[in-house]
């Protein structure tokens, strides 16, 4: 990918997760569920500062799941998993 076009995803995913629902339900849906595994990584980094370790993709109940491990400012690793199709962080560690 390359750079623009990653800046142009992760800014349409952002609007969209900070769009509220009942603006377009169906549209908002579609959208969302575009979600990969960088514009995760760049929910992520925006509520917590540090760098990228890993980014992968797991399937848990039915549902894609991003896990993303972060090295932050401090030196201690954090993990936070990103629902795929909400973009809602749903669990830090």
């Amino acid at each position: 990918m390359t750079s623009r076009f990653k800046q142009l995803f992760f800014f349409v995913a952002v609007v969209v997760i900070a769009t509220p629902l009942s603006a377009s339900d169906s549209i908002n849906s579609w959208l969302v569920a575009a979600l990969d595994r960088d514009a995760a990584a760049e929910v992520v980094r925006n509520k917590q500062a540090g760098r990228v370790l890993e980014v992968k993709t797991q399937k848990q109940a039915g549902k894609e799941i991003h896990v993303i491990k972060i090295l932050t400012n401090d030196d201690r690793v954090k993990q936070f998993r990103v629902d795929a199709e909400s973009g809602k962080i749903i669990e830090n560690k």
